[in-house]
């Protein structure tokens, strides 16, 4: 069977079902994030009068500003690299193993980063998430030593909080924290609970 589709169910009809929607549903993640980039590159969310493109994206889609936040990222990162562009796009690797490749991804380590792509790639495939992430964080720290600070200063600069009020006066929190943020509003909340 097809990516090693072990036959649990007799005849396999349903894990063959939910391998075929799985790729399908990445296959057109994929598309998205393609029509997104031509979006991006063609500013469309200053001529549609955003003031940045994570609240157009989230207008259009109806997801968080969190959640358009990532794909905006994926959209862009993806493009720098082909070969996992190529494979997301055929539907076989998962979008947790795209996101670890696309955060591992900057450009103080493209040449490094295209220099082994295939390997990380395969990574991707063979490790589950857990293993993926030591995988790419000793990679990282062999390519870029001062990865660690870097990301950190990265994680601050890229924090985010949108609280809004919903129609029947409850309200949403969508946040993106920096490990220090995320502890004291997890300490916060624990205390108020």
């Amino acid at each position: 069977m097809e990516l090693g589709v072990i036959d649990l169910v007799g005849g396999g009809g349903a894990m063959v079902a939910v391998n075929d929607s799985t790729r399908t549903l990445r296959r057109t993640r994929s598309i998205q994030l393609d029509h997104v980039w031509r979006a991006l590159e063609t500013g469309a969310w200053v001529t549609a009068g955003f003031r940045s493109a994570t609240p157009w994206l989230s207008s259009i889609t109806g997801e968080s500003p969190s959640a358009s936040s990532v794909t905006l990222r994926l959209a862009e990162r993806i493009q720098q690299m082909p070969q996992v562009k190529a494979t997301f796009a055929d539907g076989v690797l998962a979008e947790s193993a795209l996101r670890q490749l696309t955060d591992l991804w900057s450009f103080d380590i493209a040449g490094e980063f295209a220099r082994d792509e295939r390997m990380l790639l395969g990574w991707a495939l063979k490790f589950a998430s857990g293993d993926l992430t030591m995988l790419l964080a000793t990679w990282l720290l062999h390519n870029d030593p001062d990865a660690a600070d870097k990301t950190a200063q990265e994680q601050f600069e890229s924090r985010e909080l949108h609280l809004s009020s919903l129609l029947d006066s409850m309200g949403r929190l969508d946040a993106l924290l920096d490990p220090e943020g995320f502890n004291l509003v997890r300490a916060a909340i624990r205390h108020l609970s």
